[in-house]
């Protein structure tokens, strides 16, 4: 190939893109949700809604949208607890999978923790659904906080 046709090629290359882009918007990239996200592994299930994981240090996560029943309270409560506990291990012990923490409408970092857990959503590598969504359409956790 000639440097002439090298060119001509990458135009063509560019050109296409551009054309593509402007007529197409699903071929462009929308911009990620502001957050923050890493590669992550579970190392711990603490209960049905609450995960330690280890992104460089072990972080414990309360997962947003995803409501279980403790393992404190009545004895059915925490027999609720328990096999909750027991579906999130299942589903996530020792997995790895990608942990984000939404920031949009945050002013500081405080905004994203409850009692010294981080709030975020945690996905296994090859699971198109969340852990929290798991555990709602499971039946093991509700998505909102259940009134007492």
């Amino acid at each position: 190939m000639t440097i002439l046709t090298t060119r001509l090629t990458l135009l063509s290359a560019v050109v296409a893109a551009a054309v593509a882009c402007a007529f197409y918007p699903c071929a462009r990239a929308a911009p990620p949700p502001l957050g923050i996200s890493s590669r992550a592994t579970v190392v711990r299930v603490v209960d049905g809604d609450t995960i330690d994981v280890e992104i460089r240090k072990v972080v414990r996560v309360r997962l947003r949208d995803c409501w279980a029943a403790e393992l404190h309270g009545t004895p059915a409560e925490k027999t609720r607890g328990e096999l909750a506990k027991k579906f999130c291990e299942k589903n996530s012990l020792a997995t790895q999978g990608i942990l984000f923490v939404p920031t949009d409408g945050s002013r500081n970092i405080g905004d994203v923790t409850t009692l010294g857990r981080v709030l975020g959503y945690y996905w296994s590598d090859g699971s198109e659904k969340s852990l929290s969504e798991l555990m709602v359409e499971s039946g093991y956790a509700t998505k909102s906080k259940p009134k007492d």
